[in-house]
């Protein structure tokens, strides 16, 4: 039964939950379209020419005082500031869709565990009322999963990440003066399954970098981007440690409670002493595997998403790249090759990031 032939024709009209429940259920996102609206409004924001209906509306979302990131914010070139702006507003829409991805990823999460609890203590205790609790529990999960998918924050927080990053490799190209676009050096991968993408960038007009214009990358490229991917090679590697702590930490006590559970049931046997009451300490045990299980539960449905032993490889070959090009560029200068060769590594490396992330869809596991 499609629901949505019954459902979306009550959504019409100017209220403004209405339109935020038709746009999430009812219309599917065109992420070109996205891109356009939101440079467009930045565009006009920059030169005062918004209405006064949508100042107040961006005053509202907030979107009056949100800042654009930089390429460089060592570089100011007049003549890429709408490419660098592009970059800014394809990497804000990036950041806004991630954020939205993995809070729905941690709500999955958490439902999900709670859960697996909730028929733990219906199963061991005989806590029958709290099934009652468990149907409207599935809904939410329903619910929250049927958003997710439907508002498309995972898809939109990938592939603008992934538009971004071109506009990125793009800026630094133009500026190094070699007049190379970078649609023409994209991977197949990314032509093929995320065709817009070649779309926007091939429309992008880009301007002519003279001689005297143009600037060396080592620094404002190489050697930054080398700074930054070793900074969050760190960070993702603590990240990491932690959870590889938090499941061996599971794991040793899973372990412990079935030695003892074994334990237990060896004096059972061979004892059977009659003051022992065998039943309550079974359930203590089956209670502690079953939270021990939920637990583990959350950390797969959550951690196990986030992909960072992926992650932690990938700034890894990211840093030894741009080392190698550090090397390259100190013994035989900026030359165009050095240069298209770091380019396509890079556009290489991104869309392998792409591949893995989209596996990681919102999903719950009971």
């Amino acid at each position: 039964m499609n629901l949505k032939k019954y459902f979306c024709p009550l959504l019409k009209g100017n209220n403004p939950l209405s339109h935020r429940l038709s746009k999430v259920f009812c219309q599917k996102d065109n992420q070109k379209d996205i891109f356009y609206q939101k440079l467009d409004f930045y565009k006009r924001r920059k030169n005062g020419e918004l209405t006064s209906e949508e100042m107040e509306m961006c005053k509202k979302q907030k979107d009056c005082e949100e800042k654009l990131s930089h390429v460089s914010n060592e570089l100011t070139i007049p003549k890429l500031e709408e490419l660098d702006m592009m970059y800014g507003v394809a990497n804000s829409l990036s950041g806004i869709n991630a954020e939205r991805h993995y809070s729905n990823l941690k709500y999955l999460a958490i439902l999900g565990a709670l859960l697996a609890i909730f028929f733990v203590l219906y199963s061991e205790i005989d806590l029958y009322e709290i099934i009652f609790a468990c149907l409207p529990l599935i809904i939410i999960l329903g619910g929250i999963l049927k958003w997710a998918e439907n508002s498309q924050h995972h898809k939109n927080y990938l592939e603008f990440r992934v538009l971004a990053e071109s506009f990125r490799v793009q800026f630094f190209l133009s500026i190094a003066g070699t007049n190379k676009r970078v649609v023409d050096i994209l991977p197949w991968f990314v032509k093929r399954g995320v065709p817009w993408i070649s779309e926007v960038l091939d429309d992008m007009e880009l301007p002519d970098i003279s001689k005297t214009e143009k600037k060396p990358i080592l620094n404002f490229w190489i050697r930054n981007q080398m700074s930054y991917h070793e900074y969050a090679l760190e960070n993702k590697r603590k990240e990491k440690y932690k959870n590889d702590m938090e499941t061996n930490i599971l794991l040793y006590v899973t372990l412990i409670i079935y030695f003892l559970a074994f334990i237990f049931e060896l004096y059972m046997f061979v004892h059977s002493p009659g003051n022992v009451h065998p039943d309550i300490w079974r359930t203590a045990l089956n209670l502690s595997l079953g939270f021990a299980a939920a637990f583990t539960l959350f950390l797969e449905s959550y951690y196990g998403k986030k992909s960072l032993d992926d992650i932690c490889n990938d700034y890894e070959r990211m840093y030894e790249l741009y080392v190698w090009a550090e090397q390259k560029v100190i013994h035989e200068g900026e030359s165009t090759e050095v240069i298209l060769d770091l380019a396509r590594e890079f556009l290489i490396e991104n869309s392998t990031w792409y591949a893995y992330q989209n596996q990681n869809k919102p999903g719950f596991v009971l």
